[in-house]
Order: structure tokens, then C-alpha cells, then sequence
């Protein structure tokens, strides 16, 4: 039961801290800059974010069942991911640079002018957000798959702080409207989880990559 515990505790954890993030984002809005701007656009923000991030979520799902039917598998996972990445970000990066954020902004969302120019900014900034989650995703399946699961939580709670540490002191220090800083705050946070990741990934890779070779 101890190895059971030790494998899914961490997993048990991890969606408790993700969850706690958002309603904690909503409460730093509501005290910067613009709040009432930066409450009204960033839903719509992060809806359509998830469109693409939900793809990346669901290959995790993916990359766990095939690598753990077959090591290997890991060079096709690894190669997927890196085509599912680019493809996402850019087809977020299509709607955020180009005319069509308009759309999905004004005609779609039913934003006004104000509130459409408003969220452009903070569109742009997390066009990287979706290859940050089919990364982030393809590192917790190699972790999963090698029953290292400790490392998943903890980058999970790096993250967190991280996001709350850049609300902060951009809501304390930095003119920046609330929407903008949260967009910032996670993507930075996200990068930092991935960084905490890496280390505990490197020698369960290299395990995958000799076993695919094997």
C-alpha cells in the first residue's frame, strides 16, 4: 500500500493545487489595475485558450498508454508532441495576431471596441500557452509511465507560487493592467514548472530511450 500511496498521492494532489490557481488569479484581477476590464475579458481569454489546451491535455492521456504499452513508442511520442505543440500555439498565434481576434472578440464573445482592443494584448502573450501544455503534458507522461510521479506536484506548486509571486509584484510595483499581468503571470509560471521538471525527467529519457532501443 506504501508504494501505491507514494505513486498516486502526488497525482491526487496536483489537480487540488492547478484548481485553487484560477479563483486566486479572479481575486488578484479584482485588485489591479482595471479590474472591471480585466474581469470582463479574461473568461473569454481563457476560453479560448483551452480550446488549444485541451489538445494538448488529452495527449497526455495518449502518450501514457502508448509508452506504457511499448517503450518503444517514446520517439514517436516525443516527435508528436513536438508537431502538436507547434501546431496549436500557431493556430492561436493566427487568431491572436490577425484580424480574426476581432471576430472572436466582437462578433463572437459580443465584446465592445473598448473591451476587444482590451484583450488583444493578453491574447498575444498566451499564444505559447498551448505548446507549454503539450510540453508540460509530454514530460509528466515519460514521469508517470517511469512511476516518478513526486516531481508532478511539486512543479505544480512551483507554478502556483510562481503566478501569485508575478500578480504581486506586477499589482504592486508595475502599472500593468490586471489581464496583462495574468497573462504574464501564466506563462511565466508555467516555464518555471517546466524547468522543475526537467531535472527529474533527464535520467527517466534517457531509461526510455535505451528501452526503445533495447
Amino acid at each position: 500500500y506504501r508504494e501505491i500511496w507514494d505513486y498516486y498521492l502526488p497525482l491526487a494532489l496536483t489537480p487540488f493545487i492547478a484548481l485553487s490557481i484560477h479563483p486566486l488569479v479572479t481575486f488578484f484581477l479584482g485588485k489591479s489595475r482595471d479590474p472591471l476590464e480585466s474581469l470582463a475579458v479574461m473568461p473569454v481569454i481563457y476560453g479560448l485558450t483551452f480550446v488549444f489546451r485541451a489538445i494538448g491535455l488529452s495527449y497526455q492521456e495518449v502518450a501514457i498508454a502508448l509508452l506504457g504499452e511499448n517503450r518503444n513508442n517514446y520517439l514517436k511520442v516525443r516527435n508528436f508532441a513536438v508537431i502538436l505543440g507547434i501546431s496549436t500555439s500557431a493556430c492561436l498565434s493566427l487568431i491572436a495576431f490577425t484580424p480574426l481576434s476581432q471576430i472572436w472578440f466582437r462578433d463572437l464573445s459580443g465584446l465592445n471596441d473598448l473591451l476587444t482592443n482590451f484583450a488583444t494584448l493578453p491574447l498575444q502573450i498566451m499564444a505559447i500557452f498551448p505548446a507549454l501544455t503539450v510540453l508540460i503534458c509530454f514530460q509528466r507522461s515519460v514521469l508517470i509511465v517511469t512511476r516518478v510521479t513526486n516531481p508532478i506536484s511539486i512543479a505544480t506548486a512551483i507554478e502556483a507560487v510562481g503566478i501569485f509571486s508575478v500578480l504581486l509584484i506586477a499589482m504592486l510595483y508595475f502599472p500593468l493592467p490586471g489581464v496583462v499581468a495574468a497573462s504574464i503571470a501564466y506563462v511565466i509560471g508555467r516555464l518555471l514548472a517546466i524547468a522543475a521538471l526537467q531535472r527529474p525527467l533527464k535520467p527517466q529519457l534517457k531509461k526510455l530511450t535505451l528501452e526503445g532501443n533495447s
